[in-house]
């Protein structure tokens, strides 16, 4: 697994780790409309992070290499910046 690869699947693993905590803080506001809308948004983030995370490890087993890896980079830091921002929202 190359480098780029296991810095990929570190950053998607954070976000999965934040938005579980952004999920935590939102199942106790689920009486709320609001609180229901942010279930699934928070569930729905955290489905496709965990989807990345096996896919980014299947692609580096398949031989995808810094091409693909870099860019996702891009990606996934993004991925961990909302994921960020979402939890601080959450703790308001």
């Amino acid at each position: 697994m190359g480098i780029f690869w296991v810095i990929n699947l570190i950053l998607v693993l954070l976000e999965s780790v934040f938005l579980i905590l952004t999920l935590r803080n939102y199942v106790q506001l689920k009486e709320a409309p609001v609180g229901r809308i942010m279930v699934v948004i928070s569930g729905i983030f955290l489905a496709q992070s965990l989807i990345l995370a096996l896919s980014y490890v299947k692609w580096s087993y398949m031989g995808i290499g810094k091409v693909v890896a870099i860019p996702l980079l891009l990606v996934s830091s993004l991925g961990l910046i909302g994921s960020f921002l979402l939890y601080m929202l959450s703790r308001i």
